[in-house]
């Protein structure tokens, strides 16, 4: 991470989620963006954790509803596919749990995904650190064969839940409206020029980015990892034009949109990008409330 010199302290905002981790990486960003500032002029921005919309932890009983209806062992004939591969990975299940002691009957959601064992994992081995051992049999290890299958599993799963399950659109549009919304009105205030930030930079978590890639129609979805970056950039051609650049890992981001050229979001006259909004998560909050409220 390089410094931004042409952008001061003032006219940026970082903001974080209510996990700790967040503030910690928040941290060393700011040191890192901004070495010359005072630690007494970083302010960090946070939003109360019950309506929370980085994170998201804002209350949505209709995206819950949609979710579990084809992402859960309990959604019926909806979520035969979803029902259909924890069924197949049984094997992979009892030999990870030989060496971790999960129960097989676990009520923690071991079992109801594979979150838990890729979050272990792949912390683990980000860190260089080896793949665990059982602590009653030093000698029987998850092997990297096992770690793989964990990983390509997970990316499914994520795949499915965010992009490519029938309504994995529309869970993700009520799950993470809130901060597209967000994300909209800050534009737009740069734009009419009520607003003098010139860089926002949140830290979030893999359930945040992965629904905003959902909503955003990522021609390649992946389970997002430690250290992945969506990033928006507006430009202006002249005073009344306006474009939106999004990058992905540093590229323009490739997606099925009817947006850019070939869906590659890349100079996208910012009108079109509303409009996208608007057409999927809604006009304002009220209308997001009403589709979240079931009204």
């Amino acid at each position: 991470m390089t410094s931004v010199p042409s952008t001061s302290i003032a006219s940026a905002r970082i903001r974080v989620t209510n996990n700790v981790i967040t503030s910690q990486v928040a941290t060393a960003l700011l040191h890192g963006l901004f070495p010359d500032s005072s630690p007494a002029s970083h302010i960090v921005h946070i939003q109360p954790s019950s309506i929370d919309s980085l994170e998201p932890t804002y209350s949505c009983p209709a995206a819950d509803l949609l979710r579990n209806s084809y992402a859960s062992s309990s959604g019926g004939s909806n979520a035969a596919i979803w029902t259909e591969h924890l069924s197949d990975a049984q094997s992979v299940y009892a030999a990870l749990d030989k060496v971790s002691g999960i129960a097989t009957n676990d009520t923690a959601g071991w079992h109801s995904s594979f979150d838990h064992y890729y979050d272990n994992l792949s912390a683990k081995q980000c860190h260089s650190l080896k793949l665990p051992c059982s602590v009653n049999d030093t000698s029987l290890c998850i092997s990297q064969e096992q770690a793989n299958t964990v990983y390509r599993i997970g990316n499914w799963e994520y795949s499915y839940i965010f992009r490519d399950a029938p309504d994995s659109t529309a869970y993700s549009a009520l799950h993470y409206g809130a901060y597209v919304l967000e994300l909209k009105s800050r534009l737009e205030s740069t734009i009419n020029g009520t607003s003098g930030l010139k860089y926002v930079h949140n830290v979030a978590h893999d359930g945040s980015i992965s629904p905003l890639l959902g909503i955003l129609q990522i021609a390649v979805m992946v389970w997002p990892g430690m250290g992945s970056e969506v990033v928006f950039e507006l430009y202006s051609a002249s005073k009344n034009q306006y474009f939106i650049r999004v990058l992905w890992s540093g590229q323009p981001m490739t997606t099925s949109l009817p947006l850019g050229k070939n869906g590659v979001l890349d100079m996208v006259p910012i009108d079109d990008f509303f409009n996208y909004i608007t057409g999927t998560v809604g006009a304002n909050g009220a209308a997001l409330y009403k589709a979240c409220s079931g009204i």
